[in-house]
This record gives structure tokens, C-alpha cells and sequence, in this order.
């Protein structure tokens, strides 16, 4: 799946915003409360939460019951555009709260508003289930710890995120450095190797290769 745009309106402290990704990697800044975790939150609610998620379940109450739009809004709404590689563009949109609809509009101009069909279309989109992308690829800072935890026990899940960061790189045009003319897609190399090995966890980079951090800032790469 690659990720063309995706509208708020409205989405939790967001009343209307619209985001254009380009292709490649696509990374968002801003200072706190900027808006960058709730453009993610919104991401993940359109690709994985129904529009008749119940109000007793858990996904409600610890998520998407506080991305209702405040003040006063009853009602919280996404849409996002894809594409499945070469194959036609599809705009879906997803709408929770007192107004619960679903609705996939083909390239073509046909549409598809069967919840269940909807779901299977996204699902066949995706590379990997909701449980991969929650612990790793929209994993929250205070979650990181646990999420390595959870690797270092399952070597199938290495190789998962294995091929995922190197997809996310090699699609990317080689790295995170080309606005200056570089690539690091060499530097990324070795640590593919490391998840990907049979050890089946990462390691400890050298020690003249320090970490990237970020200070600030969410990514939100194209390819999921």
C-alpha cells in the first residue's frame, strides 16, 4: 500500500486537515501539539478500526472515544487514498461515532460501502496483519521498550521488521540523508544483516556509528 493523502474532518483536536505524501519517505515536524500524533492516530484508526467498532470494547474506550472531535463533536472522520503498487488508485472513507459509515470508492468510479467488504479490500492492501503495525510501526515512545522485548522472544517477528525497514528504505531512494546529497542505505545495511540473522535479535550498534535520534518529529513513510 502507498499512501497518497489522507484528510482529517474532523479528527479529534483537528478540525479539518489534508496531507499530501510524496513518494519515498515522508517525514513530519513540529513542535508539541503541532497535530503529528493525531495525524498518525488517524491513520491507524482508518486502516484498522470499523466504523461500528462498539462503544464497549476496548478499542473505544482507550482509543478512538478520545479522537472524537472536542470541543462538543459526536462524530470523527478519515479519508485516505492508496494505491496497491501499479494497480488503480482507491479512495476510502471512514466515519465513527454517532455517524457510522464506510465507504471505498474504486478508480473506475464504482463503489463499495459493505463494511465487510471494505475491510477484506484494505486487508488485501496491507502487507501484514494490524498486530505488526501496532507494535512496531505505530508504536509509541513509552511502548519502544516493551515492543523490543517482544522481538528478542520472537524470531519471526525479526525477520517481519527485517523486511519491512529494508523495503522502507530501498523504496525510499536509499535513505534518510539525500536532501544533502548523501545516502545511507550502506549504514543500514549491517543492521538489516543483524535483525535478519539467526541470532533473531538487533544488536548493540558500534560505537562509531552512533544512533539517529530525533528530537521532535513523527515519521510518515509512504509504503505500508
Amino acid at each position: 500500500m502507498i499512501i497518497e493523502e489522507l484528510q482529517l474532518n474532523p479528527f479529534g483536536g483537528v478540525k479539518e486537515a489534508l496531507y499530501r505524501f510524496e513518494p519515498g519517505l515522508n517525514v513530519l515536524l513540529g513542535p508539541n501539539e503541532a497535530g503529528k500524533s493525531t495525524l498518525v492516530n488517524a491513520l491507524f484508526a482508518v486502516l484498522f478500526l470499523p466504523p461500528d467498532v462498539r462503544k464497549s470494547s476496548r478499542d473505544w474506550k482507550e482509543f478512538l472515544g478520545r479522537c472524537l472531535p472536542h470541543p462538543g463533536g459526536d462524530t470523527a472522520r478519515v479519508r485516505l487514498r492508496y494505491r496497491c503498487g501499479d494497480e488503480e488508485c482507491c479512495t476510502y472513507s471512514c466515519s465513527w461515532g454517532e455517524v457510522r459509515e464506510a465507504q471505498l470508492l474504486l478508480e473506475s468510479g464504482a463503489e463499495i460501502n459493505n463494511p465487510a467488504a471494505v475491510r477484506e479490500r484494505l486487508q488485501q492492501a496491507l502487507s501484514y496483519g494490524r498486530g505488526t503495525y501496532q507494535a512496531v510501526l505505530f508504536a509509541r515512545q513509552d511502548e519502544m521498550e516493551r515492543t523490543l522485548e517482544s522481538l528478542r522472544e520472537d524470531d519471526e517477528a525479526v525477520q517481519t521488521v527485517a523486511g519491512i525497514l529494508r523495503r522502507t528504505v530501498i523504496e525510499a531512494g536509499g535513505g534518510f540523508g539525500r536532501r544533502a546529497g548523501e545516502s545511507h542505505c550502506g549504514g543500514f545495511e549491517g543492521s538489516f544483516e543483524q535483525l535478519g540473522s539467526g541470532q533473531g535479535r538487533p544488536q548493540e550498534q558500534p560505537r562509531h556509528r552512533p544512533p539517529l535520534r530525533a528530537r521532535e518529529g513523527a515519521a510518515a513513510g509512504g509504503v505500508l
